[in-house]
């Protein structure tokens, strides 16, 4: 939409869900996506169970937008602050009516990240919502480095070697928001600065004509399965996430669990999941002198790329592994059941 997000619609109309999860023998509901019609707005006022809703993106903060503006949000979308087409935004307003008139009823939020919990708790929808921030979960044991990979071998490449860098995401580099055009500018600078520097780079999530930009290589290729985006990011010896949104960053603790260190913008998601200094470092949004310095700094030190992915793929054991983040679930639906029960008494 114009608004630079892309929208889903609530059905209309009831979808039978509702209904058929009010007679099940269950003490909660956990929401996560509710694309697909899967709910209408009126049947999840209805639900009779508590409601555990996690947050993938900012859907249900805002109208009906995946990344709604914060001014519209703020302002229940009363005043059109980014100047849309007249019909765009009497649309989000209509919706965000709709929500303000079901999503009334009390529901706890999982947040993903801190931003994204900031940013549900300044929605008017969620005045009266408690938000707890726990992240994605993640395989690690499938995201791991390759045994013979760089953590039992780390001297493996001199310091000579090409720098390989990793890009990537659903759609490759179609989706602005991922900030294929914030890193392209840096290579540029880069390549006008610095002659000579030597890297390469894979882009993933889209099929396109191999290219060489300036005397680095660009390898695109296409959509992969698990198992190919794993061996990507190991292959990697920096895995780089510039986006001007993301509301946690999978790409980016699927890449640390591998042993990759990360460089990537300092928004969202990636602001808890890169610890700067220790897995990665951030740079800030639109600033390609700094990503650029950033690149030619691990162009000529790939052991400061190899330190800082032992310790990412220590911090994703710690930090996203099933156990450790199933557990933080399970304490907190303890902790409403027994809520629930002492009210009931």
């Amino acid at each position: 939409m114009a608004t630079g997000s892309v929208v889903s619609i609530p059905p209309s109309f009831p979808t039978g869900l509702g209904a058929l999860l009010n007679k099940q023998p269950i003490d909660i509901v956990n929401l996560h996506w509710l694309g697909g019609a899967t709910l209408s707005l009126r049947e999840l006022r209805r639900l009779q169970k508590p409601v555990v809703w996690r947050l993938p993106d900012l859907w249900p903060a805002g109208s009906v937008e995946h990344y709604p503006s914060l001014a519209l949000v703020e302002s229940g979308y009363r005043h059109n602050e980014l100047g849309l087409p007249a019909d765009v935004f009497l649309a989000l307003k209509w919706f965000w009516k709709q929500k303000a008139r079901h999503l009334d009823f009390p529901f706890l939020a999982v947040c993903p990240s801190e931003w994204t919990r900031e940013f549900a708790e300044r929605s008017p929808l969620f005045r009266n919502v408690d938000c707890e921030v726990i992240p994605n979960p993640l395989d690690t044991d499938f995201w791991k480095p390759d045994p013979y990979d760089r953590l039992v071998l780390p001297q493996r490449r001199d310091e000579g070697s090409r720098l390989r860098l990793l890009f990537g995401a659903a759609g490759g580099t179609q989706d602005p928001r991922k900030g294929w055009a914030f890193f392209r500018v840096a290579l540029e600078r880069l390549a006008a600065e610095s002659p000579g520097v030597s890297i390469s780079i894979e882009v993933f999530g889209e099929r396109r004509q191999d290219e060489n930009l300036h005397g680095f290589p660009i390898k695109f290729l296409g959509p992969l399965d698990s198992v190919g985006l794993r061996n990507a990011y190991r292959r990697a010896d920096l895995f780089v996430a510039t986006p001007s949104q993301e509301s946690f960053g999978q790409t980016v603790t699927e890449a640390q669990s591998c042993g990759t260190a990360v460089l990537g913008t300092k928004v969202g998601g990636l602001r808890d999941n890169i610890e700067c200094g220790v897995s990665g470092y951030l740079v800030d949004p639109g600033d390609v002198r700094q990503l650029s310095n950033w690149l030619l700094h691990f162009a000529g030190s790939l052991r400061d790329a190899r330190v800082l992915g032992i310790n990412a793929r220590q911090r994703a054991v710690r930090l996203w592994s099933y156990g450790v983040v199933g557990r933080q679930y399970i304490e907190l639906y303890k902790e409403i059941v027994q809520t629930k029960r002492k009210t009931q008494r």
